[in-house]
């Protein structure tokens, strides 16, 4: 007789949960660079990255041997942070008849948290819960955060800087750039600016900004995060345009704070 069963685990970060909430939806491949103990590969078999339907196949270690998961995105919500991947070839499916692995996040006062849930169903009591799986995802989570917080984010693209740490830079030129909205979320104050045209796509292709705001405590902060590719490893990081985009939010302020 066949047994269902769900098991949770929680992961406390200090980086901001969008970032691993992020990497998951968009770059699961740059796990591989985060975490290669864990990760060998991950690559996009079909669909697009950040998009339910999208099938993806990891490459990870598992109890000292390397193993292989096919696995189909169900469900992204981007307000709850939640992705749910469901297993649909692949080693672990010798031992589980069906599993999936569904993604979340959380504050709970100060504090941030990654919570990863596996559903299951085993053949037979003697099979044990997949408590090993629950260690491997946890333990990448947590490689993640290290990642964010020791070095900038400068191997998989992601930056962030808050309004009230940027330089105000002079720029010599006059640049374009066309973009498409992507997402606005009224609830969360975020909107997601996809670069579609113009001299930055020279350089970094895709350019995704994103624009959100959050309370800390007395403190309020408008957060720029910038998802790039760049043409070569030789190019720096985009940081003049984030010092861009920080010193326009820091003369809004300015206005708003003189205005009566």
């Amino acid at each position: 007789m066949a047994i269902k069963g769900k098991i949770s685990g929680e992961v406390e970060i200090k980086c901001h949960r969008h970032l691993v909430f992020e990497l998951f939806k968009h770059k699961p491949h740059d796990t591989s660079v985060v975490d290669p103990e864990r990760i060998a590969a991950c690559h996009l078999v079909s669909g697009e990255w950040g998009v339910p339907g999208a099938v993806i196949l990891w490459d990870y270690y598992h109890d000292g041997k390397k193993e292989t998961a096919k696995e189909i995105i169900e469900e992204i919500d981007d307000e709850l942070h939640k992705i749910v991947f469901k297993v649909i070839e692949g080693d672990i499916l010798e031992v589980y008849n069906s599993l999936s692995f569904i993604f979340t996040t959380k504050d709970v006062g100060d504090k941030k948290f990654v919570i990863w849930t596996i559903e299951f169903e085993k053949a037979n009591p003697s099979i044990p819960d997949p408590t090993s799986y629950m260690d491997l995802v946890c333990g990448i989570v947590g490689n993640m955060d290290s990642h964010f917080l020791n070095s900038n984010s400068d191997l998989l693209g992601f930056m962030v800087l808050k309004g009230s740490d940027c330089p105000i830079n002079k720029y010599g030129k006059v640049e374009s750039a066309k973009e498409i909205v992507e997402e606005v979320d009224d609830e969360l104050h975020k909107i997601v600016f996809k670069v579609i045209e113009g001299g930055v796509l020279e350089v970094y292709n895709p350019l995704i900004i994103t624009i959100n705001v959050e309370d800390m405590g007395h403190k309020k902060l408008v957060i720029w995060t910038m998802e790039f590719e760049k043409v070569n490893a030789n190019i720096p990081d985009p940081t003049p345009y984030l010092d861009l985009l920080c010193a326009v939010v820091g003369d809004m302020d300015a206005y708003f704070l003189k205005r009566p």
